[in-house]
Order: structure tokens, then C-alpha cells, then sequence
């Protein structure tokens, strides 16, 4: 007999302003399900979380949670009909023990009036009873009693997961949304994780929907797997259908194109490095974001750095950036240090960083900010020229010159952060996922500029989550994986390296 189902989205769609963030999406969670849900960042995967905890109202579509309607409820009283969730971001208060993160949990399903709390009630007595013992009763099921008493925002990575997730669980939900619990955990912690979830499902009889960037972690954890791609839903399976479907690997590698003309090998090969990376680690907090990274960028090439979202490829940008301190290793420009250089010295030596997200300022012309893109350099006469370089590769800034940066498209935004960027004059540019966002006719404009740009002079350092696009313009590539490097190379070695599909699909790579 087929499980009942705990959960329906029917044509579920939200917009933002002009953005289409969730398209009529269909979904159904059975009882005791572990269902998974993935896709590339910006896909609209937390966003489905949000409508279902009412954090958002829905534009359109119905949700229903064992019959009843969601649309309309506010997030308490969603959690009350037995929906629970954690967040992507760990959510702790930083003045509460562990203990209290549950005993506040418990409350929940023992409520008692005001009249009760101000008179010492025999009802609030017995409901405090029983709260203090189910808070202990949990403490002591999930191995959490030795830090009871500790500020939870002072304990390991880790167990701050588990103290969220437990915290989700004394609220007594028959769903438990879990956004990306796996972020920032090692190997070790991952898999004490993945027994977790489990343990909640067989013991405690949950259904349980997972986001989560680590394919590993969730193509082993999951039954059925739904894939999101730009807010529609592209695929739904079993994991070994989802990793080999088509528009899954198209969604998170890129769609084939045929190859532009490189360098060759040996030019490239014969090039003088210009940036060089040894031994990097960086961490945020207690969570290790990049390990052990070596790297090096000749003068001349593009190369790009490739991997699942969450893998660390922007904190590397980052940390060249000076944005972040590295906890060891060393980072070389040109043979001179930068781990100790302040950010706008780092640029200043002829580094330009366009972050992903653009950056732009909204509320200044695009002609401010050019003209801040050049705000370090000397020798003022030649920023006319250089407007004019910058306005001959994007032409649409041309027309653009006096409209507020946000009001320009996606695409233009774009077009600007790289111009911003190339008025500082840099030796070494550094783009983080210039295609995000952005229509396939300008991802394929914005690739060619990007050739365009190398082939004046200026060394590229690419981040790019379109890994078949990225590697087709690149002379080399490596791949990062939560934070190691597992594979480099050429990048048309790397177009055919299964090591690939593994940093992003989670597949064996034999």
C-alpha cells in the first residue's frame, strides 16, 4: 500500500518584482519520506522552504499539509499544525544554553495561559514538569548533555547543526525541513549527520525534505531527489535516474557548445606565473572552507575554478581579494605576498575582483561607477580613454551612462561590474560567476567578451558554475570539491574528466 502524502504543492509560483523565483512548481512528499531537493545556486531551492513555512505568500499555486490549506497561515501556526524546519545559515540565539534552545522548543506543545504563569498555577507547574523532562529526555537521546549548559553559539560547527535540528524535533513536527544541514561539516561530522536524519525517520517516524549541496551526502540519504533549475522543476527520480538525466547534468555543468580558439599548450605553458597559491586554508569560524589549496595562474591565461556551489570557489576569489584572511598558506602576486595587504592595496598592485552578485552601487549613473572603478589610480587624463575602451566592449553602457545602475537589466549589471573593474587597469582579473542569472544569448556574449578582455593583456582568474561553458574558453581549469582540489588540467582534459560530474553530481567517478 502506497504511503499517504503529508505534503502537495500544486503550480506553486512566486515573483519578485520582475524575477520569476518559483514557477509552477508541483511537488508531493509521502509519509515517512526522505525526499531531496537540489539544483544549482539561484534555483529557487530555500525558496520553496520559505513558501511552505509562510515566510513568503505564494503568487500563485496552493500548498497542503495533511489536508490542510498553508496558504494564508503565518509561520507559527504552520509550525503548529506539525511543520518544523531549520535554515541554511545556522539560526542560534547567543545568549541561550542548549538547553534552553530546546526547553523553548517544548514550550510549544505545552502552552499554559498568562493567568497561568502570573499565579503559579498548578496547570504550569505540571506543563514545566513535563517540558524540563522531555527537554532532558532529548538532550540525553542525541548526545547533547555533557554541553547542556554551554552557550550553543560556543560549541564546535557541528554540533550547533545537531542543536538545530534537535531544536526542530521538540517541536513535536511531522515534517522536518532541513536547508543544506551538511554546509560547512567535515567528513566525519557528515556522516554522524546523515545517521541522524535517518535515525529521525525510522525512530521518531518523520517525513523529512533535505536541500543540500553536498551529492554525496544526499544522493546516499534520499529515496526520491526533485531538481530545480531557475525556479521549474527539471527532473524527479530515484538518485542513480537523477545523476544521469540529461537536463540535470546540462543544468549543472552547462550545455555543450562547440570550442573557440585557444592558445596553444606550449605558449601557455612557456607563460611566467603571476599569481601562486600554496597550502591555503580559510575558514569561517569553525567551519573549514578551503583546505590545503595549491594554485597558480600564468601571465596570459584564463583559468578557471569549477565546482558545486558551496565548494569554496568564491571564498579563494575572497581571499586573493584580501576580503578574508587566510588561517595558513601563502598567496603570491607577481612574487609578493598579499596574505597581510589590506584589500585596496591588494587592488592597488593591479588585482580587480567582479563578485558574484555584481556589486554594483544601484543608486549611482553608470558613469559613477566607472569612475570609482578607477578611484586608486594616478594619472587622471587617461580615464577618458579608458571609459571609451570600456563602453567599446559593453556599447549598451554608452547609452547607459546617465541611468542609475539599478535600473539596468541583469545582463547590463553585469556588463558594468566587469567595466568597473577593467578602469583600475588590472594585470589580473577576477570574475566570480559572471553567467549567473543571465539569459543563454548573454551567457555566450558575455564568454566572448571575456576571450576578448584575455586577449588584450589582462590574466583571468574564473569562477563559473557552468562548467562546459567555462571550459571551453579556459586554457587550464581545476576542480574544487568542499573545499579540496581534486583534479587539474588542460581544460579540454578536464571537459571529458568524470572528476567532474562527481565534485558535482556526488557520482562515482569510476
Amino acid at each position: 500500500m502506497k504511503p499517504s502524502a503529508v505534503l502537495k504543492l500544486d503550480q506553486l509560483s512566486i515573483h519578485f518584482g520582475g524575477l520569476q523565483a518559483l514557477k509552477g512548481f508541483d511537488l508531493t512528499v509521502h509519509e515517512k519520506e526522505l525526499l531531496g531537493i537540489i539544483g544549482p545556486n539561484g534555483a529557487g531551492k530555500s525558496t520553496v522552504f520559505n513558501l511552505i513555512t509562510g515566510i513568503y505568500p505564494p503568487s500563485g499555486g496552493s500548498m497542503e499539509f495533511n489536508a490542510i490549506p498553508l496558504t494564508g497561515l503565518k509561520p507559527h501556526q504552520i509550525s503548529r499544525v506539525g511543520i518544523a524546519r531549520t535554515f541554511q545559515n545556522i539560526r542560534l540565539f547567543s545568549g541561550l544554553t542548549v538547553r534552553d534552545h530546546i526547553r523553548l522548543s517544548c514550550g510549544q506543545r505545552h502552552p499554559y495561559t498568562l493567568w497561568d504563569a502570573l499565579f503559579m498555577s498548578g496547570k504550569r507547574a505540571r506543563m514545566e514538569e513535563e517540558i524540563d523532562h522531555k527537554t532532558d529526555r532529548l538532550l540525553q537521546e542525541f548526545g547533547l548533555t555533557d554541553v547542556a549548559d554551554l552557550f550553543a553559539t560556543h560549541l564546535p560547527y557541528g554540533r550547533q547543526r545537531r542543536v538545530e535540528i534537535v531544536r526542530a524535533l521538540a517541536s513535536e513536527p511531522k515534517l522536518l525541513l532541513l536547508d543544506e544541514p551538511a554546509a560547512g561539516l567535515n567528513t566525519t561530522e557528515t556522516q554522524h549527520l546523515m545517521s541522524l536524519v535517518r535515525r529521525l525517520r525510522d525512530e521518531y517516524g518523520l517525513t523529512l525534505v533535505v536541500i543540500e549541496h553536498d551529492m554525496r551526502f544526499i544522493m546516499g540519504l534520499c529515496e526520491r531527489i526533485a531538481v530545480l533549475d531557475s525556479g521549474e522543476k527539471i527532473a524527479e527520480g530515484d538518485p542513480l535516474s537523477v545523476q544521469s538525466d540529461p537536463a540535470v547534468i546540462k543544468a549543472y555543468l552547462g550545455a555543450e557548445k562547440s570550442a573557440p580558439k585557444k592558445k596553444s599548450e606550449k605558449s601557455a605553458a612557456s607563460a611566467q606565473p603571476l599569481l601562486e597559491i600554496e597550502g591555503l586554508d580559510v575558514s569561517y569560524g569553525p567551519i573549514a572552507a578551503l583546505k590545503k589549496c595549491d594554485l597558480t595562474v600564468s601571465e596570459g591565461e584564463i583559468v578557471t575554478l569549477i565546482g558545486a556551489n558551496g565548494a569554496g570557489k568564491s571564498t579563494l576569489l575572497r581571499a586573493i581579494s584580501g576580503l578574508i584572511p587566510p588561517r595558513a598558506g601563502e598567496i603570491r602576486f607577481e612574487k609578493r605576498n598579499l596574505q597581510t595587504r589590506a584589500p585596496h592595496d591588494i587592488v592597488a598592485l593591479g588585482i580587480s575582483h567582479v563578485p558574484e552578485g555584481r556589486g554594483i552601487f544601484p543608486n549611482l549613473t553608470v558613469e559613477e561607477n566607472l569612475a570609482l572603478g578607477a578611484y586608486l589610480r594616478h594619472g587622471r587624463e587617461s580615464l577618458q580613454k579608458d571609459k571609451e575602451y570600456v563602453c567599446s566592449l559593453f556599447p549598451i553602457l554608452q547609452k547607459r551612462l546617465k541611468q542609475r545602475g539599478g535600473t539596468l537589466s541583469g545582463g547590463e549589471q553585469q556588463m558594468l561590474a566587469i567595466g568597473r573593474a577593467l578602469m583600475m587597469r588590472p594585470r589580473l582579473l577576477l570574475l566570480d560567476e559572471p553567467s549567473l542569472g543571465l539569459a543563454p544569448q548573454l551567457v555566450d556574449l558575455i564568454f566572448h567578451l571575456i576571450r576578448t578582455i584575455n586577449e588584450s593583456g589582462v590574466t583571468i582568474l574564473l569562477v563559473e558554475q557552468n562548467a562546459h561553458m567555462a571550459l571551453l574558453y579556459a586554457d587550464r581549469g581545476y576542480v574544487l570539491e568542499t573545499g579540496s582540489l581534486v583534479a587539474e588540467g588542460s581544460a579540454d582534459r578536464l571537459l571529458g574528466d568524470p572528476a567532474i560530474q562527481t565534485a558535482y553530481l556526488g557520482m562515482d567517478a569510476s
